[in-house]
């Protein structure tokens, strides 16, 4: 996910907005969307609520449960290695672990 706009961001790489689309479709660490963001392991989890601007008890039951997770998860490793095992970080972890067996 990028601090910066799309437009902004198309405009400094020369590209218009659909191009900068195209492109942080194939490269993970551009991501605009939340389901790309979540291959990075940034997310505990995404959560499927059928209509966010008036959830059901059962959508604010399952919120609540995935956030005590997150703090369980948080309070037994804060060192956020968990989000090396992500679907697009296999190759952070290849080099870390290239890089430990050469030292």
């Amino acid at each position: 996910m990028h601090a910066m706009g799309k437009e902004s961001a198309a405009r400094i790489t020369l590209r218009t907005v659909d191009a900068l689309e195209k492109l942080a479709a194939t490269i993970p660490p551009m991501v605009y969307d939340v389901s790309n963001f979540h291959t990075l392991g940034l997310l505990s989890d995404l959560l499927t609520v059928a209509d966010p601007d008036t959830p059901s008890d059962a959508d604010l039951a399952m919120v609540e449960i995935a956030l005590q997770k997150a703090i369980a998860d948080a309070r037994q490793d804060p060192s956020l290695k968990n989000r090396l095992g992500a679907e697009n970080r296999r190759s952070s972890s290849l080099v870390r672990e290239r890089m430990r067996a050469s030292w």
